[in-house]
């Protein structure tokens, strides 16, 4: 299931950060490119969207579960 649901966090996430840091009418707006640059890298670090996790112990998967009550998307 988590694997399953990987993909939607990612894209969740991503979709989320470029509205966040999103530049809409550059007249009207107290935001600057230089800002938005960087506030995008840091939510990407900050929500570990900048690695792609391909092989996970199944004994780290268990205690992330088990910490999660079972709860999949909050282990996400």
């Amino acid at each position: 299931m988590i694997v399953g649901l990987a993909p939607k966090y990612f894209s969740s996430f991503n979709e989320e950060i470029n509205h966040m840091t999103e530049i809409i009418d550059p007249d009207h707006t107290i935001k600057t490119k230089q800002q938005c640059d960087d506030w995008l890298k840091l939510l990407t670090k900050q929500y570990n969207l900048d690695r792609v996790w391909t092989n996970v112990d199944s004994e780290i998967i268990r205690i992330v579960l088990n910490k999660c009550a079972g709860n999949t998307i909050i282990s996400l």
